[in-house]
């Protein structure tokens, strides 16, 4: 997999758009899966709107292969192209299989090493420990002995575009490599026998691997510097004078990288290897010739350790392990964790062993994507020796393959298509890397136990599809068993002839615009460092390869393979320099696909895919649960693609152009190559094995989205005669009022309209309402405390220029308000009446808040309590008076049965209160003019029942006395509506109201705080 740290921005001012005419569709997350089929006709009808603007994506071969998220999997990118009007050099083609460019020398490293570590991190390589080259210290197998162990950790950068050395972080002035050794800790425990617990920080034979984190983009270029962690664990370390042996380590240093420089090694005892299986001695013997791998499998890292051998510090006795431990990192720290999250636990032993049980073999991990797009991890195992007398080698080829919870299945006949064992020569000391879909294992020794030493001058090279199945070499009708190509000389120099050699991977980058071409197109860079020569000595040699690149003269390809584009900042810029999302109209995309004539595959195609979030377009995460959507090219054949221009529009896919969910700031797409279809989701065999669909450009098609302006249009409270509030509208509307820009819908999500309101009993002086600023805090429960009511409202609903009505489907905020003493089920109101929130007798202000919690991206905030053109917030101030009625002299008198029926109700309000004081009651105290309004609803005690006021509603109890009512008899404009349907009803005209209201423009106090209780959770608002 090959991926880069830039993000490629495109931030384009309006201008006409120029033929280029090409453009990606994009879409946000969770919209139906659906198939996009081309309307090339309206493409070009959009070719003469001012605003479209033309976003190429990919055209030059520099262009697809940089910017983060780039990753190519059994494809390469070419210099081909270019012979086609409107296309430049580049395009993305299958990867010939087996095939590398030759490797050369390139230069030295500062200290011969053999069996050392090598690992890559980004663009920095780290050379690990090993063994030196000292006269007479390796016996007779070429084995290293103590004298020559080391600690050493040299370390060097890479120019990405170039693949030449540059000096590391640290490194001493006129020099390139850096050396921060391995930090001295406890290398064996303490052990029966020996002069123990060893302490020391020398070893060889150590198992390596590296996890990138995070990365810094250098000043102008187009690479970045690394961070992360690296891992050495066990290893052959020096016992000699303890124990009289040489022994094998369990412990395990952590390394920190901070761009590109080792900050420090540590070593925990908790992060200890554990005893291996049939081991029954109480020590931890550890593990030497192991092979480390990190693995990234969804949202995880697994750190594996496989096979080794190792030596018992009590009697010197070996033993050969199959064995897997495995455990989790912690990216952020990069300490380990039991994958279970056990503890007193660090590592898990895989439930099945590895085939065979090895040491110095090959161990890498590649990931695959099949035609469904499913993400596959497999560790390809090859070589090694299978017992500790070193008289055996393993010639096959295994694979493990990774489950979500780090779990390995072993598949140990890992072809495609075929139950044939997959065998290459068997060697030792050979290293092992990926790239691309490809499998490489170079050099090592055929040499066993008593046999002359010799080290071997080539690099096998194989490939994998989608399902991590190797691929074979010749289709011969399934008879064939050669998977990897032996790569020897003139590809491979005689100078590399080399055992025991580490492999670092570096991917490339491309020149920055203008700089003229890359020295090598979408190479990443292999360096081979280090190894024992033919005679068995250290040799500080390194060489180096371009991987990746075309060959257009191949016989054989991958028979599919995906490419993955990078990550891009569609954003368009405005007037005033800011960036606003970019709406997408049409994907256009150019291919060149052979299917009639001559050496033509009749079934070849080219399925692209994209997908697209709002979210920032910087990492993996911003396209977290964000679905993968197919484009139909070609919706007149079983083909998703012609050969040409390819064009599909919004419109065509969706019949909405208008639709925000097209409103976006960062995509990604991704292309499946298929060299000639497939049958029953296998290959189909090409009558071609050489050829391949091209894909010569992409691009996008795209405009700036309207705006949207969420504002009051009408707010009034009325009440009757008797005081009572008798009629509610609310009206609200979104229009953006820029004569560039059209208005478009208030989203797709939900968002609060509110009312705040203060409130003061009768015998206190008026409140004053302080409305919140917005966007308005909350403590997680998505609650304004001033808000006892709130309403959701869909933003689809919310349409461009069109009134809503806020006035039903009103809800409780709160299960225990002074003004809400009942609510009904579903925390909804008396009668689905907001009306009945003012039934309470006192003095009023309210004011409504239209999305406090700016859930809504909208132009314009300041306006969410007012009038489209202010700032100021509407707040309506009343007083609903006391209902009471008198008691009568005889209250179960027959009624006259030939008297007219009579209206109801048989309560005699008033303006003011009027019952007459009970004589025995204690003073009514006299209010204070001078007071200050109240900031609490419950500050002043209520007044004493009267007993010759008698109730006359069931509710009343509820008010204490403090009962106003509210008259629900006036039709209120979509009173009935429920929260999930602003429905438009036809309009009755408002009642006149009766009596005065007083409306305040200019809040001052501190806002109320309502009485809380016990809180109603309400549904979160999705944001």
């Amino acid at each position: 997999m090959l991926a880069f740290t830039t993000v490629r921005t495109l931030v384009w001012r309006f201008r006409r758009l120029f033929a280029f005419g090409l453009a990606l569709l994009l879409v946000v997350a969770l919209i139906p899966q659906v198939a996009v089929r081309a309307d090339q006709e309206v493409v070009r009808q959009n070719l003469d709107d001012e605003d479209v603007v033309s976003q190429p994506l990919d055209d030059t071969a520099n262009e697809f292969a940089s910017g983060l998220g780039v990753s190519l999997q059994r494809v390469v990118v070419s210099n081909d192209g270019g012979d086609v009007p409107g296309d430049e050099p580049g395009a993305v083609v299958l990867a010939p299989i087996g095939q590398m460019r030759p490797w050369t020398s390139f230069g030295n490293l500062p200290a011969a090493r053999t069996n050392h570590g090598v690992v890559a991190l980004g663009r920095h390589i780290f050379v690990i420990a090993g063994a030196a080259p000292l006269e007479d210290q390796f016996d007779d197998d070429g084995v290293a002995t103590p004298a020559s162990f080391t600690d050493s950790v040299f370390s060097v950068n890479v120019n990405p575009i170039l693949g030449g050395f540059e000096a590391a972080p640290g490194a001493p002035e006129g020099t390139t490599w850096a050396n921060t050794p391995l930090v001295t800790g406890e290398l064996i425990p303490q052990q029966l026998g020996c002069v123990a617990p060893v302490q020391g920080s020398r070893r060889s034979d150590v198992a390596t691997a590296s996890l990138l984190t995070a990365t810094q983009p250098v000043p102008g270029t187009t690479y970045s510097n690394a961070s992360g962690f690296i891992y050495v664990v066990g290893g052959r370390v020096d016992s000699f004078s303890a124990c009289g042996y040489i022994a094998s380590t369990p412990q395990v240093q952590i390394g920190r990288v901070e761009n590109g420089r080792i900050t420090g090694w540590t070593t925990n005892p908790a992060h200890n290897l554990p005893r291996i299986p049939g081991v029954t001695t109480a020590f931890v013997p550890g593990v030497q010739g192991a092979q480390a791998v990190v693995v990234r499998r969804d949202n995880r890292v697994f750190l594996y350790v496989l096979g080794g051998s190792t030596v018992n510090v009590s009697d010197g006795s070996g033993r050969l392990s199959d064995a897997v431990f495995f455990t989790e990192i912690n990216p952020s720290n990069g300490q380990l964790r039991h994958p279970d999250g056990q503890t007193g636990s660090i590592w898990k032993l895989n439930p099945t062993p590895m085939p065979t049980a090895l040491f110095d073999h090959a161990a890498v991990w590649s990931r695959a994507t099949g035609q469904t797009g499913a993400m596959r991890d497999g560790i390809f195992v090859t070589g090694g020796f299978t017992n500790m007398s070193r008289t055996a080698l393993n010639p096959r080829v295994y694979l493990a393959e990774v489950a979500s919870n780090g779990v390995l299945t072993w598949v140990t006949r890992p072809g495609d298509g075929d139950n044939n064992q997959i065998v290459i020569e068997g060697r030792s000391g050979l290293a092992g890397f990926a790239y691309g879909g490809q499998i490489y294992f170079l050099g090592g020794s055929t040499a066993t136990a008593g046999a002359a030493r010799n080290a071997e001058q080539s690099v096998f090279a194989g490939s994998h599809n989608g399902q991590l199945r190797l691929l074979r070499l010749f289709d011969d009708g399934g008879d064939s068993r050669e998977y990897f190509l032996n790569n020897q000389a003139p590809i491979v120099p005689d100078s590399l002839r080399l055992a025991y050699s580490g492999v670092a991977v570096v991917p490339a980058a491309p020149r920055l615009p203008g700089d003229g071409p890359a020295a090598e197109v979408n190479a990443a860079w292999a360096f081979a460092l280090g190894g024992s020569t033919d005679q068995g000595q250290p040799a500080t040699r390194i060489h180096r390869t371009a991987l990746g690149g075309d060959d257009s003269a191949a016989s054989l390809r991958s028979t599919e393979g995906w490419y993955y584009s990078a990550f891009y900042d569609v954003r368009l810029s405005n007037e005033d320099g800011e960036d606003d999302l970019a709406r997408i109209l049409a994907v256009n995309w150019m291919t060149s696909i052979s299917r009639t004539g001559p050496n033509s595959n009749p079934n070849a195609d080219l399925i692209i895919e994209f997908r697209a979030t709002r979210r920032v377009c910087t990492a993996d995460f911003a396209f977290e649960g964000v679905e993968w959507r197919a484009l139909d090219g070609d919706p007149d054949s079983e083909f998703s693609s012609r050969s040409g221009v390819n064009a599909v529009t919004l419109r065509e896919a969706f019949g909405d152009e208008d639709s925000e969910e097209f409103d976006v700031s960062c995509l990604q797409y991704r292309v499946y190559l298929s060299q000639n279809g497939t049958i029953d989701g296998a290959p189909r065999p090409a009558a071609n094995p050489g050829g391949t669909p091209r894909l010569l450009n992409v691009g996008l098609l795209t405009r700036r989205p309207g705006g949207r302006d969420l504002f009051i249009t009408k707010f009034e409270i009325n009440q009757n005669a008797q005081g009572q509030v008798n009629y509610f509208d609310l009206r609200i509307k979104n229009e953006y009022r820029d004569p560039e820009r059209t208005s478009q819908t208030a989203g797709v999500q939900e968002f609060f309209v509110i009312l705040c309101v203060a409130y003061a009993p009768l015998e206190q002086q008026r409140p004053t309402l302080t409305v919140p600023s917005l966007p308005a805090e909350h403590d997680g429960s998505w609650r304004v405390p001033c808000a006892p009511v709130y309403r959701l409202i869909r933003g689809d609903q919310v349409a461009p220029g069109e009134e809503v009505f806020v006035n039903g489907g009103w809800r409780a905020n709160f299960d225990n308000h002074l003004l809400l003493p009942t609510i009904l089920a579903g925390n909804q109101l008396t009668n689905n009446d907001i009306r009945s929130l003012f039934s309470r007798a006192g003095h009023y202000e309210v004011a409504a808040i239209i999305d406090p919690f700016s859930t809504i991206d909208e132009e314009n905030i300041a306006n969410n309590m007012g009038f489209q053109t202010s700032t100021e917030p509407i707040i309506r101030s009343f007083t609903v008076p006391r209902i009471v009625i008198a008691a009568t002299a005889t209250p179960t008198a027959t009624p006259d049965p030939n008297a007219p029926p009579t209206a109801t109700p048989t309560r005699t309000p008033t303006a003011t209160p009027t019952a007459t004081p009970d004589p025995n009651a204690p003073p009514t105290a006299t209010p204070d003019p001078n007071a200050s309004p109240t900031a609490t609803l419950t500050a002043s005690p209520l007044p004493t029942r009267d007993p010759n006021v008698v109730p006359v509603d069931p509710d009343r109890d509820a008010f204490d006395d403090d009962y106003g009512g509210f008259d629900d008899t006036p039709e209120i404009p979509g009173g009935n509506d429920t929260d999930g349907d602003p429905a438009q009803p036809n309009l009755p005209p408002s009642p006149t109201p009766t009596a005065t209201l007083a409306v305040t423009v200019t809040p001052t106090a501190d806002p109320t705080q309502p009485d809380e209780g016990n809180r109603v959770y309400l549904p979160l608002v999705s944001r």
